[in-house]
């Protein structure tokens, strides 16, 4: 009798599990509209926490489905998130991701439904969850993220991405901005979409400056206005740019409850020379469009350089790497219609050797050192290795050995969905560049140009940045020494420090410029706005309605934990690496990718969590973690179904 109990358990859960599937494929169909969206972010020292609130009511007779769905910028962890559903309470907690998968499979035996799939977005990354409402209920659904604003082309740019695909009739976006150094507002503007060649932005919403050092932005859009922006309602980017005052000085350091943060932007020094190598995939699969888009960016790069400043090669791989020409060239009128004619004539055909096109184009650097010039590596793929070397970790370690001083930064480029960023970007990472995508649309041409144009602004390199005082606790620093600085961008760093921190630090701050090396000792004040110094905390008073959100004591800490969790993501993913990371994202909460938020009704979260750790005791388990997809994530949360729990209970 017992066994055809389980039997029919058995059989009884995999069809509750059917007709879940089931009605997330229709659950458009009946889905509930939202009945009011709002968004509240507050940005302190470029440290922005974001807050969105989705409230679904269902006026129906019968369940329906409320999704509630967020694209969140791709540098931003998320550090929140509780629903409220049919007057249960689900809350968030941020696991080691095996723990969170045990958490689903145990809720799933206990009649619970879990799914989990991770999905990426342009630009950002997917928060998913779609649950069923009573009739006559409401849900609340309320997600938090954090994001340390980078500093690029002159200013700062927070972005919410608008995702609800209808209209709404209570829908408000509030930004609140402070900063020490003074706010210059550039622009708060609303996309309709991502897509660079085709946007349409227009500027909105109301600003309200409190101070020069505190400003207000409030957009409030009413039905009517959302209907003008399009028939789905207001769907695309909101967008404020602004930068801080650097005039007076291109340095300024803050500390708090035992953090400091040092933002450095020396924008006034002249360019560097470059030598650039441009190699680029012309393997089969850049065949068509890919290859017509490519070229049209490098036609557009090829005329924007220097030829003061740059000198250049091109060389295109397959099977086998070839070059355009021995030795670099300047950048002049006759050397440019030269490059443009041989771009015009790529074909595309063949494997893809990336090993043998980058130990090449560093080769070509053999004897071209000088602390006035600048060597990039421009490296455009949009594959996986075929030919040659295919073991990515020996490419990567070949590559290490051939630039072991870093003196030439590579900059990749994965042209759309073949290419494996994760490979790209630790290649990037460890050989003093960044990586980026290029996702295969009618803007790709201009993807790649804005990523040249951004890199070509190089000011200074082999920037080392060392603290003198002893107030400064320089084993917990973050990065502090620099390949590259370009103009308009910012270099952070932050630590931690002792109670005999005064007010001013001094440093030892030692770069290569355009006119050679230099070196010199700087004596920086520090805005400490501990509660002994209640400097600062007069100048930006706290707005209540923030206090909660997000305190001046917890930002430099914040910071100081997103820089380091950045860093330590960057590089090889050894056990010892993995475990700081999953060590430092529990302890402060965020989701990164060797931590997942699990969502569970908090009456259960203690016995499934408790479950768990027994069996992981009886097993001893201790195997290593996967590595997965970079920071993209996406949740099925749990329906929970209480009433069939008790059913069974009894049987």
């Amino acid at each position: 009798m017992v066994k055809d109990i389980k039997n029919n358990m058995f059989i009884f859960q995999l069809l509750l599990l059917g007709f879940v599937l089931v009605s997330e494929v229709v659950a458009d169909n009946s889905s509930l509209d939202i009945h009011s969206f709002s968004v509240i972010s507050d940005v302190k020292f470029r440290y922005a926490t974001t807050r969105l609130e989705t409230v679904f009511k269902n006026t129906r007779k019968s369940a329906a489905l409320a999704i509630f769905h967020v694209n969140i910028p791709e540098n931003a962890f998320v550090s929140n998130f509780t629903m409220a559903v049919n007057g249960s309470v689900f809350v968030g907690e941020v696991l080691e991701k095996k723990e969170a998968r045990e958490i689903y499979n145990k809720a799933a035996q206990r009649g619970e439904t879990a799914a989990y799939v991770g999905t990426e977005h342009r630009y950002s990354n997917t928060f998913h969850v779609m649950v069923s409402v009573e009739a006559q209920q409401t849900a609340v659904f309320t997600l938090t993220y954090q994001e340390l604003l980078q500093r690029s082309f002159g200013k700062y740019r927070h972005v919410i991405h608008l995702t609800n695909e209808q209209i709404i009739e209570n829908f408000k976006i509030e930004v609140f901005i402070s900063d020490l150094q003074g706010i210059e507002l550039k622009q708060v503007s609303l996309e309709k979409n991502d897509i660079e060649t085709s946007r349409e932005t227009k500027q909105v919403g109301s600003v309200d400056y409190i101070s020069n050092k505190q400003l207000y932005i409030n957009y409030e859009p009413s039905v009517s206005d959302q209907k003008a922006f399009s028939s789905q309602g207001i769907t695309g980017l909101f967008e404020v740019n602004y930068d801080v005052d650097w005039k007076v000085s291109s340095n300024m350091v803050y500390a708090i409850d035992g953090y400091f943060v040092h933002f450095y932007a020396p924008d006034s020094f002249p360019s560097l020379q470059k030598k650039i190598v441009f190699i680029l995939d012309v393997s089969g699969s850049m065949n068509g469009h890919k290859i017509k888009q490519m070229k049209n960016a490098m036609k557009g790069i090829l005329h924007s350089l220097k030829q003061a400043l740059d000198t250049f090669m091109i060389g295109i791989f397959s099977e086998s790497t070839k070059w355009m020409t021995d030795g670099f060239l300047p950048a002049s009128k006759e050397n440019i219609d030269v490059a443009l004619n041989y771009i015009d004539k790529l074909a595309a055909d063949g494997g893809t050797n990336i090993n043998e096109a980058l130990l090449t184009s560093l080769n070509k650097f053999d004897n071209q050192k000088s602390s006035e010039t600048k060597n990039l590596v421009f490296f455009l793929t949009d594959g996986q290795p075929t030919n040659g070397v295919s073991n990515l970790n020996s490419i990567m370690k070949n590559v290490k050995e051939a630039n072991s001083d870093t003196s030439t930064s590579i900059f990749t480029l994965g042209f759309g969905e073949g290419s494996d960023m994760d490979f790209l970007k630790q290649l990037a990472g460890e050989n003093g560049g960044f990586s980026r995508k290029i996702y295969v649309a009618a803007d790709s041409r201009m993807q790649i140009l804005n990523l040249y144009s951004e890199i070509s602004r190089i000011l200074l390199k082999n920037i080392d940045i060392v603290y003198l005082d002893d107030a400064i606790n320089r084993t917990t620093l973050t990065k502090n020494s620099f390949s590259y600085y370009f103009k308009g961008s910012e270099i952070v760093i932050a630590g931690t420090t002792s109670e005999q921190l005064k007010e001013d630090i001094s440093i030892l701050l030692t770069m290569d410029t355009s006119s050679g090396l230099k070196s010199e000792k700087v004596k920086l004040p520090v805005e400490n706005l501990d509660d002994e110094f209640p400097l600062g905390l007069e100048s930006i008073p706290q707005n209540p309605r923030l206090t909660t959100l997000q305190s001046l004591h917890t930002i430099t800490r914040n910071t100081w934990v997103q820089l380091t969790l950045k860093r330590l993501l960057n590089l090889e993913r050894t056990p010892e690496v993995q475990k700081r990371i999953i060590t430092i994202a529990l302890k402060y909460g965020f989701v990164t990718p060797l931590t997942s938020m699990v969502v569970v009704q908090n009456r259960e979260m203690k016995m499934v969590r408790e479950a768990y750790h027994r069996r992981t005791y009886a097993l001893k388990a201790s195997h290593a973690l996967a590595c997965g997809n970079t920071c993209c994530f996406s949740f099925y949360l749990l329906l929970v179904i209480g009433c069939l729990q008790m059913y069974f209970h009894n049987w």
